[in-house]
């Protein structure tokens, strides 16, 4: 079976387990199951039919009483989580819709017709979206190092017309150091960052986005120090989403994690989470964000994309440090 339609598997099995939640419900029952309409011969369809095999062996496994349902719940968020971490242990799965996609590939066409020739990686959130297949994404962040940014730095001008040209009615701004497209209509956000970055690291990885066109992704532990350091410690900024990539870095990638936090310092990530707490006390999880949309429950099943959870759980990762995650004890006051 295709890698993506596991994945495809995993998030159906997770939406059956909501919808039985809510509705009371067994999972896979005859009446109201959200996994049904694709054929095994179409696109989803292998999928559609892992899943919906799952539920019905559960649901049948645990019985017909409160309890059994409710542990058939339990084990098929576990199933879900299982398939989703053999995806993600093969490698990075491009999973974006195709307007993403299409979005993504016109920037990189554009980058690469005025000499970047893909000489760039993948970033912020996205990145780590690509890597886990955690969570959505609508925003392309771009990084490319300092001699690459020379190479553009001639061609501004007409980079900035053909952006126009290619996502017309959208601002785009443009310095010596970025190129940035605006929200269009179809909700898209799209940055084309120069950074002064000065080269590459053992992380790093490529992702298939279309058929002959890759894109590399830039090293966990710089995109979770853009979070945790470059917002949360010196900009004193909290969004949704970089918590819940924090709370769900423990789960997949500790060990970048744990340099992240031991690079930044005890005291400056103990009082970090001490901000959080503050916040926790105060209901912050409960405002609206334009990103919250993306959390759509796809992460560790301990997590459930619940926005309370997330914050309490970074903020027990933040107040511990290095020392209180899996091997980040010999990382911790390295700094």
């Amino acid at each position: 079976m295709e890698r993506t339609e596991k994945l495809f598997a995993a998030r159906l099995l997770l939406k059956e387990t909501d919808r039985a939640e809510r509705s009371g419900d067994a999972i896979g029952g005859a009446s109201g199951s959200g996994i049904r309409g694709l054929r095994p011969n179409e696109v989803g369809g292998e999928g559609a039919e892992l899943a919906r095999r799952a539920a019905r062996e559960l649901g049948r496994r645990h019985g017909a009483s409160e309890s059994g349902r409710r542990r058939a719940i339990r084990a098929a968020r576990v199933q879900a989580e299982w398939w989703r971490r053999e995806v993600i242990a093969e490698g990075p799965l491009w999973t974006l819709g195709p307007r993403e996609t299409e979005t993504l590939i016109r920037g990189m066409d554009i980058l690469d017709r005025y000499g970047a020739e893909g000489a760039y990686e993948l970033a912020g959130g996205t990145s780590l979206a690509v890597r886990w297949s955690h969570r959505g994404s609508t925003d392309f962040d771009l990084e490319a190092d300092i001699g690459v940014r020379w190479k553009l730095i001639g061609n501004l001008e007409a980079m900035k017309e053909a952006f126009r040209r290619v996502f017309p009615g959208r601002e785009v701004l443009v310095s010596a150091t970025s190129i940035v497209v605006g929200q269009g209509e179809d909700g898209i956000w799209s940055f084309w960052a120069r950074s002064g970055r000065l080269g590459r690291t053992e992380h790093e990885s490529a992702v298939e986005v279309a058929p002959g066109r890759t894109v590399a992704l830039a090293d966990p532990v710089e995109v979770l120090a853009g979070k945790v350091e470059g917002r949360m410690v010196k900009q004193g900024r909290f969004l949704q989403r970089d918590l819940y990539d924090v709370a769900a870095a423990r789960t997949y990638d500790p060990a970048s994690l744990a340099a992240v936090l031991a690079m930044i310092g005890v005291e400056d990530t103990a009082r970090v989470g001490r901000d959080l707490r503050v916040l926790e006390r105060t209901g912050w999880w409960e405002r609206g964000e334009k990103g919250r949309a993306l959390l759509d429950r796809q992460g560790p099943p301990d997590l459930r994309v619940d926005p309370k959870k997330c914050l309490s759980q970074s903020a027990a990762i933040l107040e511990a440090g290095a020392a209180g995650l899996p091997g980040g004890a010999s990382r911790a006051g390295t700094r």
